[in-house]
């Protein structure tokens, strides 16, 4: 095993397999490029809630798609914007009626107090995501990337699905290019669209998998409060391989025990979905992992305090519940783990190797 891999390293490429591309540059360079997305804050959305206010009526989604910051920005997948905010409440707040309807083919607002706590938590997210990620990790992102790349510079870009992105682009000379693709596999393009992680990675002490780690939970992990919280990787629904070589990292490597694996396909055969990684918060704490989590720390702060709700949860229980150990877990619901096999995860107990045949057939 490799004991020469920096922690800066590990760390860069977390963010690549989280949401980074490799591009060319006009000269004979290439750029890294890497994504962090703001996970609660939507300006796309702010705009829909602020023009349905003053349309007592209602629009249609190819209305919607012609409000001008809608139609700037390319949002073509209006219909799960929607769908995300219809179902939108307030951090740990039950609400007695969504805060969109859609009566016929038209969108209307319909509690107009959750629309404008709604735009107000809108602020918060903002305030808050734009000190996580320009004090935290974009600053640590810029001094990982001194020791490969030049000129970092940094900007925003709006996804399809209205998402913000801090962008930060790095270039790099032919040299290093060629040291991450003989070392890591990794071609020009949007790497978490297609890459596999590597043996490389696996074999990476645990140190530098931590690290690893980290950099996928500040560009792709949210906390999912659910019961007991958890932490879940949201990996583009592109990629089936991913999410499993993740699994098998954090299970194999890190003994860290994986819920399950939520993948797309079964929820948005047309591809709106993420696959989701699912693991409790609990399993993220020391001794099995260390401190941070995230280096965003609006998020490890967010992180922490669902943590503490965790523990507390789990203390008032008489026994440990069978669902915090190791994926796969013998369940009703199994289906998933067809997709797991398929995509090469090894780890099957007697009761359900009849998936290894299924999957080959």
């Amino acid at each position: 095993m490799s004991n020469t891999i920096s922690g800066e390293e590990a760390y860069l490429l977390g963010c690549l397999f989280g949401r980074g591309s490799i591009e060319a540059a006009k000269t004979k360079n290439y750029y890294l490029i890497f994504r962090i997305p703001f996970r609660e804050y939507s300006p796309v959305a702010v705009e829909m809630i602020k023009v349905l206010q003053n349309e007592p009526k209602g629009l249609t989604a190819n209305e919607i798609l012609e409000i001008p910051k809608v139609k700037v920005h390319q949002v073509t997948n209006v219909g799960l914007l929607l769908n995300k905010l219809r179902r939108w409440h307030p951090p740990r707040k039950f609400v007695k009626k969504p805060l969109l309807k859609k009566e016929k083919d038209r969108w209307k607002i319909n509690d107009l107090k959750l629309a404008n706590e709604f735009l107000k938590w809108q602020q918060i997210y903002l305030e808050r995501e734009t000190v996580g990620i320009k004090d935290y990790v974009l600053k640590h992102l810029r001094e990982t990337t001194t020791f490969l790349a030049t000129s970092p510079d940094y900007s925003e870009e709006i996804s399809e699905f209205g998402i913000v992105n801090h962008i930060i682009k790095c270039e790099i000379t032919p040299h290093t290019f060629e040291t991450l693709k003989s070392k890591y596999g990794l071609e020009e393009g949007d790497i978490y669209r297609y890459a596999r992680i590597p043996k490389t990675i696996f074999d990476f002490p645990k140190e530098a998998l931590e690290e690893f780690v980290r950099g996928l939970a500040d560009t792709i992990a949210t906390i999912d409060v659910w019961h007991i919280p958890r932490v879940q990787f949201s990996i583009i629904n592109d990629n089936y391989g991913l999410p499993v070589d993740l699994c098998s990292i954090l299970q194999k490597r890190l003994k860290i025990p994986v819920y399950y694996i939520g993948w797309a396909g079964k929820y948005a055969k047309r591809g709106g979905r993420d696959h989701l990684v699912k693991v409790w918060t609990v399993h993220f704490d020391e001794p099995l992992f260390s401190r941070p989590l995230f280096y965003n720390n609006r998020k490890e702060e967010e992180f922490l305090h669902h943590l503490a709700v965790a523990k507390e949860k789990l203390t008032s229980l008489r026994k440990k519940p069978a669902w915090l150990a190791p994926c796969p877990l013998y369940r009703k619901k199994r289906g998933y783990m067809k997709t797991c096999v398929q995509y090469g995860y090894k780890q099957l107990p007697k009761g359900l190797i009849e998936f290894t045949s299924e999957a080959e057939n």
